[in-house]
C-alpha cells in the first residue's frame, strides 16, 4: 500500500513493481552491505515521516536524508547488487523555504524575560554576535579572545550533538566577530553563576553540552 506525504508517494520496499525487496539482493555480502540502508529508508516513509514532522525534523532536513538514502541505493543498483531500480517511483517531499522574520528589540526583550539562563544566553550571542543556532550552542569563554572579540571556531551540532567544525568551513577555520560589552557581560554573568565545563563551554546537559534537542524544548516553553 503506498502512502502518499503531501507532494511525494513513498513506495513500501516490497510488493510494489519496481521496488527492491530483500529477494532482489544479490549475494550475502551484498545483502549485509545494503541491509541497513533498507531499513533506512523504510524509517523515511509512512508514519515515520510524519513522526519526524511532530518531532520539528524540517523538510529540508528530511530531503537530505531521503538524498543520502538514494544515493547509495542507486550505487548498489549500479553496482549490480540490486535487480530493479530501488527508487524508481520514490519523490523527495517539497522542500519551500519559509521566509526568514527578524526579530526587534521587544520581541528579543520578551523572549529574554521569560527564558531560562541557557536560552537566554544563546539569544544574546545570536542577537549580539551574529551566531548561528548551533555556534550559540558552543558559546566558551576561551573563545573571548579580547575585550571585543569573540572567536567562532565550531559548533555544536544538530545531528551529533557534538562539537563540529563551522557551516561552510574547513576544519580548523574560524572567523571573529565584534563582541559588545553587553554580550560579554552576559557571559561573565553566566559564568559566575553556573560555571564552566573544563572546556570552557558554558550552557551544557547530561553529554557535557548544550544540544539541539535541549534547545528545541526551551523554546517550546516559550509558548
Amino acid at each position: 500500500m503506498n502512502t502518499s506525504i503531501r507532494t511525494g508517494t513513498w513506495h513500501p520496499l516490497s510488493g510494489v513493481p519496481g521496488s527492491p525487496s530483500e529477494g532482489s539482493l544479490r549475494g550475502s555480502s551484498a545483502r549485509s552491505r545494503y541491509g541497513v540502508v533498507l531499513q533506512g529508508l523504510r524509517l523515511c516513509q509512512g508514519d515515520a515521516v510524519h513522526e519526524l514532522e511532530a518531532d520539528g525534523v524540517g523538510r529540508g532536513n528530511q530531503v537530505n536524508i531521503l538524498r543520502t538514502l538514494k544515493a547509495i541505493l542507486w550505487d548498489a543498483y549500479d553496482k549490480g547488487a540490486m535487480a530493479d531500480d530501488p527508487v524508481k517511483g520514490v519523490y523527495e517531499p517539497e522542500y519551500v523555504r519559509e521566509r526568514a522574520v527578524i526579530p526587534d528589540l521587544a520581541h528579543l526583550k520578551q523572549a529574554l524575560a521569560v527564558a531560562g539562563d541557557d536560552l537566554a544566553l544563546e539569544i544574546v550571542m545570536m542577537a549580539g554576535c551574529g551566531l548561528r543556532n548551533g555556534e550559540a550552542r558552543a558559546v566558551n569563554v576561551n573563545n573571548v579572545v579580547a575585550d571585543g572579540v569573540y572567536r567562532v571556531h565550531q559548533q555544536i551540532h544538530s545531528n551529533t550533538h557534538r562539537p563540529a567544525k563551522l557551516k561552510h568551513r574547513e576544519l580548523g577555520e574560524f572567523r571573529e566577530v565584534p563582541l559588545p560589552r553587553s554580550v560579554r557581560e552576559a557571559i561573565e554573568r553566566y559564568e559566575e553563576k553556573h560555571g564552566t565545563t573544563k572546556e570552557g563551554y558554558l550552557p551544557r546537559g547530561p553529554s557535557g553540552y548544550y544540544t539541539e534537542p535541549m534547545e528545541r524544548r526551551r523554546v517550546r516553553a516559550l509558548a
